[in-house]
């Protein structure tokens, strides 16, 4: 996404208000991320989350929470 954008991970990092390093941290899908941070760094993006809970028998969505970017 940041790619698509043209963006560096350092302008990411300024927009979102997260560090470089958290960003290449993210990226790489190295560590365990915080819910919080990956919400600053989609919003920076100008995304937003959206989490869904699907019942494994039968497909269907349980309960949907879309996070507006912070």
């Amino acid at each position: 996404m940041r790619q698509e954008q043209e963006l560096t991970q350092h302008q990411a990092a300024e927009r979102s208000g997260l560090k470089q390093q958290a960003i290449s941290r993210l990226e790489k899908a190295a560590s365990n991320i915080q819910l919080g941070t990956l919400q600053r760094y989609l919003g920076a993006l100008g995304y937003h989350l959206e989490i869904s809970v699907i019942d494994n028998r039968t497909g269907d969505v349980a309960a949907k929470s879309s996070r507006a970017h912070l």
